[in-house]
């Protein structure tokens, strides 16, 4: 039998309200909300990522806790803290809140500026 890890990803994460995108052996799940909701968002984040852990175990596939990462974006206006760690998988020490991710080749900060992206593209050029 075939496993398509990209209709059932998709059909997990939507059980939660959870977008999913995949590229390759890299796995995104997202969701948009307000700051007040992060709690909700939260739980919704460990529930998908504990069935999705639990549907690899079954198909003999294993996430790799060292490269979950968690990327909160909102308006660089925004009063709202942040934890500086998450607690996604029950099984790992908490999540990292990381202030940039690199998604395809692009650098995305938590406040959409583009800044680590421009510095690296500009260093890159200078060397």
């Amino acid at each position: 039998a075939v496993v398509s890890t990209q209709s059932t990803g998709e059909r997990i994460a939507s059980l939660y309200g959870l977008s999913l995108h995949m590229y390759a052996d890299d796995s995104q799940l997202y969701i948009s909300f307000l700051p007040d909701n992060i709690s909700d968002v939260v739980e919704k984040l460990q529930k998908c990522v504990e069935h999705i852990r639990v549907w690899m175990a079954h198909n003999m596939l294993k996430l790799n806790p060292e490269k979950t990462e968690v990327l909160i974006m909102k308006s660089k206006w925004s009063r709202s803290q942040v934890a500086e760690t998450i607690q996604i998988n029950p099984e790992n020490e908490e999540t990292k809140v990381t202030p940039s991710a690199r998604n395809l080749g692009v650098i995305f900060d938590s406040t959409l500026s583009m800044s680590d992206h421009v510095t690296k593209v500009v260093q890159a050029c200078n060397s």
